[in-house]
């Protein structure tokens, strides 16, 4: 990253310096000639680090990228000058970063009371974001919990990773797909068995699911038509909730092969099972994080049913609802900023929505029934 004035001998020549981090920050405008902006200025901060970049003008377009930026909420200023460096417009917004991806706003110049002013528009899984969720059946809301458009009779939705197929268990408990609007429904697993907790592969060329055979669960997987149904856990006690990994080379799931409900990981085929949570709490995964980094896990270790978000590797375990209430069945935003989870913390099930950090509850749901199990919808283009 270039960043002016920072040279030992004083000078204000921009200099090259690695931030230490793994996420980036685009920033672009179009600029219209008439507005006479010859130059600008951009500068973020977060905390005590701050960082100045120029807008590079190519035609109509000015863009400034930063790089190796630490995950996390940054402020963002913006100066744009005419030909002689006086200030003609400025302003200032926020961008949140997520490590490993690139975070993309546009600066618009907009006309509002009293002149022209810089707007910064920073797209939003909020805004952006559909979930789907349980509620007497199956629906879909927009990720502020409006727009609730009903699916389906079910439960267990799962929404696959290109947003256009749902997976669900239906009455008589098999596996159906449908696609993101209802139609089309189909049975996927129709057989005597009981068939709940579908969870589509990364690429969509799979299910894995929890099936109940001969009085014991066990962890099986078949392709997204139904066929290659092979049993993955193949275990003599009971395993349950398959949760993929963002590259679909391992999957979570809860065993009971060691008296208590513990976390196992397993490569994609089966092989290699090993307890991860290794805790005499109730442990189950929810869901990894989109970078793979980190699984969000419900564990009682604290005396009653907390979110907890723990390295991949089993280090630095945080405990990010820290309430009295129950809050589990969890799930994580496509880009890793927002966890949509289930909480009776109002004294009745309901779905909220929080920042990766446990920051920002909102209640989603705002309803006196039994909301459950939300997925997140694809990322928005």
């Amino acid at each position: 990253m270039m960043i002016p004035g920072c040279n030992p001998d004083g000078t204000d020549d921009p200099v090259s310096i690695s931030l230490g981090g793994t996420a980036q920050m685009r920033l672009k405008m179009e600029i219209s000639p008439d507005l006479g902006i010859d130059s600008g200025t951009v500068t973020i901060s977060k905390g005590e680090l701050v960082y100045s970049q120029p807008l590079v003008f190519e035609g109509n377009v000015a863009t400034v990228l930063f790089e190796n930026l630490q995950p996390g909420l940054w402020l963002i200023d913006v100066e744009l000058r005419d030909e002689d460096g006086y200030v003609l417009y400025e302003g200032n917004g926020e961008a949140e970063v997520v490590g490993g991806q690139t975070a993309t706003a546009t600066i618009v110049v907009e006309e509002l009371s009293g002149g022209l002013e810089v707007i910064i528009e920073m797209p939003g899984s909020i805004s952006q974001a559909k979930i789907v969720f349980q509620y007497g059946g199956i629906h879909t809301m927009n990720a502020d919990g409006s727009d609730v458009v009903w699916l389906s009779s079910g439960y267990d939705p799962d929404w696959s990773l290109d947003g256009a197929k749902i997976a669900f268990t239906k009455s008589g408990f098999d596996i159906h797909i449908m696609n993101a609007d209802g139609s089309e429904i189909q049975n996927l697993a129709d057989t005597s068995t009981r068939d709940v907790f579908p969870e589509w592969s990364p690429d969509g060329s799979q299910i894995a699911f929890s099936r109940k055979q001969d009085g014991q669960w066990q962890v099986y997987v078949m392709d997204s038509d139904g066929s290659n149904q092979q049993n993955l856990s193949s275990n003599a006690w009971d395993d349950m909730y398959p949760a993929w990994s963002p590259d679909g080379t391992k999957i979570a799931f809860v065993s009971w092969r060691d008296g208590n409900e513990e976390i196992y990981l397993m490569d994609a085929n089966g092989s290699n099972q090993t307890n991860f949570s290794d805790n005499p709490a109730y442990d189950v995964p929810e869901a990894w994080s989109p970078d793979g980094a980190r699984l969000l896990i419900t564990t009682d270790r604290d005396g009653n049913r907390e979110l907890y978000s723990i390295n991949v590797d089993g280090t630095d375990p945080v405990n990010l609802t820290n309430h009295s209430a129950d809050d589990y069945q969890a799930t994580w935003s496509y880009d890793g900023l927002w966890i949509a989870f289930v909480s009776n913390r109002d004294g009745n099930r309901g779905i909220y929505l929080m920042r990766a950090d446990g920051s920002g509850l909102v209640d989603l749901t705002q309803d006196s029934g039994f909301d459950s199990r939300p997925d997140w919808n694809v990322r928005p283009e």
